[in-house]
């Protein structure tokens, strides 16, 4: 009887190791399609953090005719979501300390969706409200996209950081790109529907990760054979300390990558508005060139935001060296458009660099500088607030410069000094960083 029982024993072991190995490869395939996934999911929700907003200058003069609506308030109604990423944010940004980043997610797209939805349906004051809801998701959305690579790419964050610009840049120049020739075709309301379509998608990209991150906790409780205590697995480890926007504000390198990120977003948000219309008038470009070349900067963006990624790879570029790349770039770019306009095709490529290489830099050193996702999330909720804010103001004070003076000396000059404050802040910010 002992002999059965010891024999019985040995075939039950022998039959759980069978069971825990075969569980094990279910549990590596599992992992290797969440992976895929998460990327697959975080590359269309950075398609999606800029879509909805360029999907409407394009047709602004139709609705401005059509709602009989002046051009200042046409204005506004683009400027509605960078608006929210400067005054939202750090509300945002305090409600996310106690939501999971999925949820987060999830709202983030829902609300994409939802207003692009209600912007498309109805008359004037739903353009608004569709907007602003937008503007909400959005800025939930910037959080959550770095927190994403600092949880889900730790040791690639320069290189995901680029794709997450490349993934803006596209997503924006798409909508930019489709949004007239739709709206002549199909009308403009369906065209103006179109970034529901991206948002729809991402939804179902993140539900296919929540369903892989579930099969492999259930597959951990069995092979743990504690089904009382599931596994936390990658996205549901977050850490637990907490770390406020007031208590990051002490860190010197938090104040140098604000002011960094504010005259990085000075530049961008002012040369985009006022491109198209310098050219024309101080070289008698056409307008039909003039937008080539406003679509040529959005698009010479991807030399930054794959560029520094490729740099940094290389272990030859210090992150001083990085910085002052994406700082003199801008730098010549506002002065050469301003002294040398008929070469705006080389301004053009170095505002690519200074763009996208801008962004990727800035929250690299942001995350590779947070102890956890709370001051990752912190320190990125200051710096996006004060930089977003002065984008606001960006177009408005160009503007009135020109319209004050009656030529571009004054605007050109503002955007020459914002480039020159962030070559000092690029010289200063390694001080207080990780190298």
């Amino acid at each position: 009887m002992s002999n059965g029982s010891n024999r019985l024993t040995a075939d039950d072991r022998v039959l759980r190791t069978m069971e825990g190995q075969a569980l094990e490869k279910t549990l590596k395939r599992h992992s290797r399609n969440k992976q895929l996934f998460i990327l697959l999911a975080f590359f269309a929700l950075s398609l999606n953090l800029r879509a909805p907003i360029t999907s409407l200058p394009p047709i602004i003069q139709d609705l401005t005719a059509i709602f009989h609506i002046s051009g200042g308030f046409a204005g506004f109604l683009t400027s509605i979501p960078v608006l929210c990423f400067g005054l939202l944010t750090p509300l945002i940004g305090f409600l996310m300390k106690n939501i999971r980043l999925e949820t987060t997610i999830f709202l983030t797209l829902a609300g994409i969706a939802l207003g692009t939805f209600v912007r498309s349906a109805g008359g004037i004051n739903a353009i608004v409200a569709g907007t602003a809801i937008i503007g909400v998701a959005l800025t939930a959305g910037n959080i959550a996209g770095l927190l994403v690579i600092g949880r889900e790419f730790p040791h690639r964050i320069n290189a995901m950081t680029g794709l997450y610009v490349f993934g803006m840049s596209w997503g924006a120049m798409g909508t930019m790109a489709l949004t007239a020739p739709l709206s002549l075709a199909i009308g403009w309301r369906p065209a103006l529907a179109l970034p529901a379509l991206l948002a729809l998608v991402a939804i179902a990209l993140w539900l296919a990760v929540g369903f892989h991150e579930y099969k492999e906790n259930r597959i951990l409780m069995q092979l743990q054979n504690h089904p009382e205590e599931p596994a936390a697995t990658s996205s549901q480890t977050e850490a637990a300390t907490a770390s406020s926007a007031s208590s990051v504000m002490k860190l010197p390198l938090v104040w140098v990558l604000s002011a960094a990120f504010a005259a990085h977003t000075f530049l961008f948000y002012g040369i985009t508005a006022w491109l198209p219309v310098y050219l024309t008038q101080s070289i008698q470009m056409s307008d039909a060139t003039a937008g080539v070349a406003a679509s040529l900067f959005q698009f010479m963006g991807l030399l930054g935001c794959f560029g520094l990624p490729l740099l940094a790879g290389t272990q030859r570029f210090s992150t001083r060296i990085l910085f002052l790349i994406v700082t003199l770039s801008w730098a010549a770019t506002a002065v050469g458009l301003w002294t040398a306009p008929r070469l705006w095709g080389v301004w053009v490529a170095f505002g690519g660099i200074g763009g996208g290489g801008g962004f990727t830099v800035i929250f690299s050193m942001i995350m590779r500088y947070a102890k956890d996702l709370n001051e990752n999330r912190s320190i990125s909720t200051v710096v996006q607030t004060m930089g977003y804010i002065i984008a606001a103001i960006s177009p408005f004070a160009i503007g009135h410069l020109h319209d004050a003076s009656g030529n571009w000396q004054g605007s050109m000059a503002l955007l020459s000094g914002a480039a020159l404050l962030m070559i000092l802040c690029g010289l200063i910010a390694p001080k207080y960083a990780k190298q």
